[in-house]
């Protein structure tokens, strides 16, 4: 297994995002673990609303599941689980993906 924590959310390109997870995938025998701060929380709403001050073009963005999922599929993977400590209020979340055949 390849354990990748707080990096996703630093790659606003989705090229970027692509090839983090490609070189996860790559280097991965099986099984992907990978957090990131998931666009559906409670923080990232209160960003989008003006509520919360950003962190600008260089820190941390938070990022769609489905863009996540899109990126490992790219990569020859599947997203089998989601894992979060309180849905939509915990901020970091966590994919597992698995090395498709």
């Amino acid at each position: 297994m390849v354990v990748c924590c707080r990096y996703l959310h630093h790659l606003h390109e989705r090229a970027d995002l692509d090839r983090a997870v490609a070189e996860l995938v790559r280097v991965s025998r099986r099984l992907v673990l990978a957090s990131f701060w998931d666009a559906a929380s409670w923080p990232a709403l209160r960003v989008r609303l003006g509520l919360r001050r950003g962190e600008g073009p260089h820190g941390r963005a938070a990022v769609e599941r489905a863009a996540i999922e899109s990126a490992f599929e790219r990569a020859g993977a599947r997203v089998i689980d989601w894992r979060t400590g309180l849905r939509f209020v915990s901020q970091q979340t966590f994919a597992v993906a698995e090395r498709t055949p």
